[in-house]
This record gives structure tokens, sequence and C-alpha cells, in this order.
């Protein structure tokens, strides 16, 4: 199973999978508390959704790793949406 040849456009939009978690990083730092734990909900769902589904379609003997990398992205995107989830909106009275 596979994507087919490899064109311009695919590798355009590998190249953008790849730039959201080093973006998402950056964008928790830049932005308010309010946008960043709405968009690490969002790109983290969305994120662990597109690694699922890449590595089922990766379950040739060859290509475990694929599964591998993609099992762990997927947890530790998971753990970051939980976090965003369950994080406290506003900072505790010190």
């Amino acid at each position: 199973m596979g994507l087919g040849a490899t064109t311009p456009m695919k590798r355009l939009a590998a190249s953008i999978v790849m730039t959201i978690p080093s973006a998402m990083v950056f964008l928790s730092l830049a932005l308010g508390p309010r946008l960043s734990r709405a968009l690490n909900i969002v790109f983290g769902t969305i994120y662990s959704l597109l690694m699922l589904t890449i590595s089922a379609n990766s379950l040739s003997v060859w290509k475990t790793f694929y599964v591998y990398f993609g099992i762990t992205e997927v947890m530790i995107t998971l753990v970051i949406v939980y976090y965003a989830w369950t994080w406290p909106t506003r900072e505790a009275n010190r």
C-alpha cells in the first residue's frame, strides 16, 4: 500500500506535517495561554489521528520502525492534549 509516485505537492505536505510539532513548541511560548491551549488541543488531536493513520498504513515488516515512531508520537501528543485540556484556565492566587 502506498501513496503512488512522489510529487512536489506530496513532499510539501510531508514537510508541513513535520513542522507542526516544532511550530507548536514555539507557539506555546509565544502565544497567550488561552490561544496556546486551544491550538495544542486542536493540533495535538489532528496530529495524533494523522500519525495513527500513517502507522496503520506502514504495517509491513520492513516499515515496523515507522509504526514504533508513530505510536510514540501519538502517545506524546495525546499527553500534550491531556495537559492542555486539564490545565487550569487561570493561575492560582499566590
